[in-house]
């Protein structure tokens, strides 16, 4: 598969998780758009899940810019 913009993976592809992070193009930090996008949940759910420790908790950027460090999300993928 290309990494062209048509062909691009988005969630509920046959691509793996690994697979999605060794992408170039990852970005460093993930919003609970991007998050809820990867795990095929809503962002409620993604909050939801960082309140109660299943997911890491997210750095504050700057004020309404909070995102999710992807290399600690890579990890979690890869624990389970």
């Amino acid at each position: 598969m290309s990494n062209t913009p048509q062909n691009k993976p988005r969630c509920g592809s046959d691509v793996s998780l690994t697979e999605l992070f060794n992408q170039a193009k990852l970005p460093r930090y993930g919003s609970d758009v991007y998050l809820a996008d990867l795990f095929g949940v809503s962002r409620a759910t993604v909050w939801r899940w960082a309140a109660a420790g299943i997911l890491p908790q997210p750095v504050k950027l700057s004020p309404g810019c909070t995102r999710w460090r992807l290399d600690q999300i890579k990890q979690l993928g890869e624990a389970v």
